[in-house]
């Protein structure tokens, strides 16, 4: 195991989170609950270039006949935002929220993971009624986006 691994794991372990490593990677799964929806976290560790990437994935996808409406959805949602981006794999329709972060020459601490997953997991939950009211309520990207972000 390297420096970033065990960092995580020690992380989960004494913040409770139940977690299982993803066979032959070294990614590490968990489910959280959010107030929008339930969502799986992934944490690829990347220890041989001191990086880690979390990933907090909306276990719904989006229809095909709507995905480009989403992706403009995301690339207005991810133009204000300050850390961490949406993505989407346009061949299933996946929606993930990915936060990274580069630990070179530097220490990985208990806080900045907490915080890598609240601000996945908080902007992920922001803006996830948003994919449904695209994806099943036929609401345009640019009233949608003005409306969960306020405007």
């Amino acid at each position: 195991m390297g420096r970033i691994m065990d960092t995580v794991e020690q992380y989960l372990r004494d913040d409770d989170w139940h977690y299982e490593q993803i066979e032959g990677q070294d990614i590490l799964k968990f489910g959280i609950k959010a107030d929008n929806s339930t969502y799986n976290i992934y944490c690829d560790i990347r220890d041989d270039t001191d990086q880690l990437m979390l990933y907090v994935v909306m276990g719904q996808e989006i229809p095909e006949e709507k995905r480009l409406a989403a992706a403009e959805y995301i690339t207005r949602a991810n133009y204000g935002l300050k850390i961490g981006n949406f993505e989407m794999d346009m061949s299933d329709g996946q929606i993930r929220y990915k936060v990274s972060l580069d630990v070179e020459d530097g220490t990985l601490s208990h806080k900045m993971i907490a915080n890598m997953i609240g601000a996945g997991v908080g902007t992920m939950d922001r803006y996830f009624p948003g994919f449904m009211s695209i994806s099943f309520a036929g609401k345009s990207p640019e009233d949608t986006i003005n409306e969960i972000e306020g405007q």
